[in-house]
């Protein structure tokens, strides 16, 4: 068989691949799958993302530069909201924790009780603006340079700041989740300051819509398994229930 057909019948079977993971399964270099990948996708064969590779149908890589956080914080609202006050269901007395650019994470917030003394680290300006108004809630706000599309503050020193931390529960967000890929995000800026956030977090919780699951978008930051629960929607799919149970995450459907 020829090789690239050996790599669509890859992609059949497994929906979406790094391109790391198809140079180690037809045991060539990754330059030679970008080659091959580069002509199939000249014959709209695959669609390809930052650092991977889908058949071009059912599988979300969009055009980069799409995603503007205003757009998605008016998208599936309800459920959005179920899932955030889910979440800050689990926010124990005097936790520390750190809340995602997302917008699910965002109206976590809202649900964080009165009264409660907790330490909140975050880094997105609309997160930063509803914490600060809760008079007791303890803000660590993370600046750097302001990302309008994510309403995101990136920089060295914000990271940097999160891995000094002891971080609780970190809530954490995702455009695209998937078994072969991982977790996925709008934005490569994004990646650093999620992977700080993971490495000082006792329990890591990501909150995603049903929708996501099965997408990839260009920035991976995290394994599926780096994840300690997820929080969802009851649209998931039987078989993405499955692929969680099966890692021994634990999941959270409302």
């Amino acid at each position: 068989m020829d090789r690239r057909d050996q790599l669509l019948g890859f992609l059949e079977k497994n929906r979406i691949l790094t391109i790391k993971q198809l140079a180690r399964d037809l045991h060539v270099s990754e330059m030679t799958i970008r080659r091959d990948v580069a002509l199939l996708a000249k014959a709209s064969k695959v669609k390809t993302f930052y650092g991977g590779v889908s058949l071009n149908a059912g599988i979300d890589a969009p055009e980069k530069g799409n995603y503007r956080i205003d757009n998605e914080l008016i998208r599936k609202t309800e459920i959005k909201k179920r899932i955030a006050q889910k979440a800050a269901s689990l926010i124990e007395p005097h936790d520390v924790i750190l809340i995602d650019t997302g917008s699910t994470t965002s109206s976590i917030v809202d649900y964080i009780p009165e009264g409660s003394d907790h330490t909140v680290y975050c880094y997105a300006l609309n997160i930063i603006n509803s914490v600060c108004e809760k008079e007791y809630l303890n803000v660590v706000a993370c600046g750097g340079y302001y990302h309008k599309n994510t309403k995101m503050f990136e920089s060295e020193e914000g990271a940097s700041l999160i891995k000094r931390a002891s971080i609780n529960k970190a809530f954490m967000a995702a455009r695209g989740v998937t078994d072969f890929v991982g977790i996925t995000t709008a934005e490569s800026y994004e990646i650093n300051i999620k992977k700080a956030a993971l490495s000082v977090s006792e329990q890591k919780i990501l909150l995603v819509d049903s929708s996501k699951f099965g997408k990839a978008w260009y920035a991976k930051y995290a394994d599926l398994t780096e994840m300690d629960t997820i929080i969802t929607d009851a649209g998931i799919k039987e078989a993405y229930k499955k692929m969680i149970l099966d890692k021994g995450i634990n999941l959270i459907i409302v």
